[in-house]
């Protein structure tokens, strides 16, 4: 009987644990991920975020609205990623500079860290534009 009330116990205690580690506090925050860069950047370190999937999404709207959804990886958890959008240039690009950032005192697991979101692009006037994001050709959109 006390075998089992050990065992009981530790399930217990080892469910607890992975709980409260797996506690992801952002998932109840229902805002939007906040890519545009910040004030507070001024003291970050800038690297680099690799983009690995960027889809052109057009919303049903009049004027249409334009958003690209992104997808990559940050050298580290500690990375924060953000995104520059340039409005469309006198070639019809519109180019997105996609990037991460991260406090360089702060001591950091060294694992890449996926992740995800979505970023406004511009309506531009009409016409034919090329979406580029850190320099690769992501698609293209007309108005």
């Amino acid at each position: 009987m006390k075998k089992f009330a050990v065992i009981v116990l530790f399930g217990f205690m080892g469910t607890l644990a992975l709980s409260v580690g797996c506690d992801d506090s952002d998932a109840a925050d229902d805002k939007p991920y906040d890519y545009r860069p910040r004030e507070s950047d001024a003291g970050l370190q800038r690297g680099q975020a690799s983009v690995d999937r960027a889809v052109i999404v057009v919303l049903e709207s009049e004027p249409p609205q334009y958003r690209l959804e992104i997808e990559g990886t940050l050298p580290t958890p500690c990375h924060a990623w953000r995104a520059v959008v340039r409005p469309p240039d006198s070639t019809h690009r519109i180019k997105v500079e996609v990037y991460s950032v991260v406090d360089p005192d702060v001591m950091c697991i060294q694992v890449i860290e996926n992740f995800r979101g979505v970023v406004d692009l511009p309506t531009p006037p009409p016409g034919r534009y090329t979406v580029m994001v850190n320099g690769r050709n992501a698609g293209s959109l007309e108005r």
